[in-house]
């Protein structure tokens, strides 16, 4: 499978390769360990400013996942079947969509083998902020709103899996302890 997704990028010039550069649908990207993650976001969380990380990703991911929608001209369900299977390419993890309602609003996104969750360590909070903040992403995407993520399971934490729950900024409850720790910069809701 990983193969396939390589080619089909390839195949449709999303992939450059040139001498000192990578092109991934149409954006510059660079290949480092994810080590170097995990050690940005222990570092900010020093500050209280580790969800820097979440709100980066999200930015980012707004762009990757309209980068594809564009070129692809393809439903806004494939370009998150596309970006999902990148996300399992680059080593992330195997994300999969376990809820997906447009009536209640609400996406639930598991990922296995969470990369960051796994270098990490083991901790008292959800800590798989780079991918948490691309599911939030691909929420803006599927629900046309501006959407947020919060990591309710976590591999850090002990859980199987890491577990992410996307919907509309303004229908999480900003009053509660999980929602401030993970959508909140020294005490401030922070957005793109």
């Amino acid at each position: 499978m990983v193969f396939s997704i390589f080619s089909d990028l390839v195949m449709h010039n999303r992939l450059k390769l040139e001498k000192g550069r990578i092109e991934l649908l149409n954006q510059r990207v660079c290949m480092f360990p994810l080590d170097m993650i995990v050690d940005l976001q222990k570092n900010l969380e020093l500050q209280s400013s580790d969800n820097l990380v979440y709100f980066s990703a999200k930015k980012t991911g707004v762009t990757w996942f309209k980068n594809m929608y564009d070129y692809f001209k393809i439903s806004r369900s494939d370009v998150i079947k596309w970006g999902f299977n990148i996300i399992n390419l680059a080593g992330w993890g195997i994300p999969t969509i376990t809820k997906m309602d447009a009536q209640e609003e609400v996406l639930i996104f598991t990922l296995a083998d969470a990369g960051q969750a796994n270098l990490y360590g083991k901790s008292n909070f959800s800590v798989d902020h780079y991918f948490r903040g691309s599911a939030a992403s691909a929420g803006m995407l599927l629900l046309q709103k501006n959407c947020d993520a919060i990591e309710t399971k976590c591999i850090s934490k002990g859980d199987s899996i890491c577990e992410f729950i996307v919907k509309p900024t303004e229908k999480f409850d900003f009053s509660s302890e999980l929602v401030k720790k993970q959508l909140f910069i020294q005490g401030k809701y922070f957005d793109i």
